[in-house]
């Protein structure tokens, strides 16, 4: 049994349960993994499993095994360098944005000397 944190509400904790054969007692015609419960909605699907009981298998079977546990999708992120790198639309809309405060900081200044020189 293992207990995963809900992601959209704190409070909330989901119970795993995963039914499985040890090294000593697997053999080769039969399947690892005999079965799985989660109390979360979808946990008691019958086709499939939902992502908590999937990330229980996914540690255990694997990234227990790693020195470090990857990023999700830090792989495209090494593949897709340049698109994810290029920031010109980015300060673009900064520059833009820059010049319009700047506009309107400049334009209540004005305002400002209007009603000074309004009440001289």
């Amino acid at each position: 049994m293992a207990k995963i944190q809900s992601r959209h509400s704190g409070s909330v904790n989901y119970k795993v349960y995963v039914s499985y054969l040890s090294n000593i007692e697997y053999h080769k015609n039969q399947v690892p993994i005999n079965g799985w419960y989660c109390t979360c909605k979808n946990g008691s699907r019958t086709i499939g499993c939902c992502s908590h009981i999937a990330s229980i298998i996914f540690y255990f079977g694997y990234a227990r095994y790693l020195d470090e546990i990857p990023k999700p999708a830090s792989l495209l992120s090494s593949i897709y360098q340049n698109c994810f790198n290029d920031s010109s639309d980015e300060e673009n809309d900064k520059g833009e944005t820059q010049t319009q405060a700047q506009n309107e900081s400049q334009k209540k200044k004005k305002n400002l000397q209007k009603k000074v020189k309004k009440n001289v």
